[in-house]
């Protein structure tokens, strides 16, 4: 597939996907839109707490600040637990864990609901 296609299913500018594939890394706004291009996400989830958060918050395109609205949290906390600078007490490890939780689990069912919804319309010979 080429750049110019690659960038258009993307809906981004063929510079974007030169930089990514020559400086290695993509930007985190774009992250969403290159999982569902891929049909799946490459990067692994972490096993520890503040690895999950950070994973949650890289593979949703998240800021600092959009993610400590979904969380009801402050960015300069959530930038201090990330970078670990500071460890989240016992009772704010427990409300990442349920944040988590919901949301992962939310996040998995819309896949698999998109992957049903996707063979449908392929079985059917249609294009949406």
């Amino acid at each position: 597939m080429f750049q110019k296609d690659v960038a258009t299913r993307l809906d981004i500018t063929t510079s974007t996907i030169w930089n990514w594939e020559n400086r290695g890394s993509v930007d985190l706004r774009f992250m969403p839109r290159v999982i569902e291009f891929l049909g799946y996400n490459p990067i692994p989830q972490p096993k520890d707490l503040l690895g999950k958060l950070a994973w949650y918050k890289q593979v949703n395109g998240l800021t600092l600040e959009q993610l400590g609205v979904e969380m009801g949290r402050d960015p300069e906390q959530l930038a201090d637990w990330l970078s670990r600078r500071h460890f989240p007490c016992r009772r704010n490890r427990d409300e990442i864990e349920v944040f988590l939780a919901n949301h992962t689990q939310a996040s998995r069912a819309n896949e698999i609901f998109c992957n049903i919804y996707d063979q449908l319309y392929v079985q059917r010979g249609r294009n949406y």
